[in-house]
């Protein structure tokens, strides 16, 4: 897989991504000059900050939906480090995960990586493959729990992922930035 082909792969998942974790704003100020004269229109919204608080009410929600999408999203850019190396995996993450293990001394990281070290931040250090993989798969077929802010996820009596809804946000956003990183080739 090329930095194109990652891209036109989950083009629609980084818009939804984006688009859940983006807060209204008022918009920014227009300026009009006419000669020597300068016009600055603002625009100033009263509810601006009951409109962000719905929204991140709401946003909330959806976190189990928001991780699904981004950790899919994130196992993707694994699946753009075997195809930078020349390799392949099936469909499944497992597939991916399991060619990522048996070529790790061979990988070429980047893009998206800047290096082993931040490779192996995303692999297994700051993030969990396996562990967020399970954590996907348990949601997927609805087994956790969430109360609005926490979502936990347990596989066979393991605790697999407990966030809050600002790591699965923040989680969401790294993978979010990430990609935008990875530049069209």
């Amino acid at each position: 897989m090329t930095p194109s082909q990652f891209h036109d792969l989950v083009e629609t998942d980084l818009w939804v991504i984006q688009q859940v974790l983006t807060l209204p704003s008022d918009p920014p100020p227009r300026i009009e000059r006419e000669g020597n004269v300068t016009h600055i229109h603002l625009v100033d919204t009263l509810s601006m900050p009951a409109q962000q608080k719905a929204v991140e009410e709401y946003r909330s929600r959806l976190l189990p939906a928001i991780f699904t999408l981004a950790q899919k999203v994130y196992a993707e850019l694994f699946r753009l480090v075997l195809g930078n190396t020349g390799l392949t995996a099936g469909d499944r993450q497992a597939d991916v995960e399991n060619a990522i293990a048996a070529n790790k001394a061979n990988l070429v990281v980047s893009p998206p990586f800047r290096d082993g070290n931040d490779f192996d931040d995303w692999w297994a250090r700051c993030y969990d493959f396996r562990l967020l993989r399970r954590a996907r798969n348990q949601i997927l077929h609805n087994s956790y729990s969430f109360d609005g802010n926490s979502l936990l996820v347990i596989d066979n009596d393991m605790t697999v992922l407990s966030w809050t809804a600002e790591d699965v946000i923040r989680f969401a956003q790294s993978v979010l930035e990430r990609c935008r990183s990875i530049s069209r080739s």
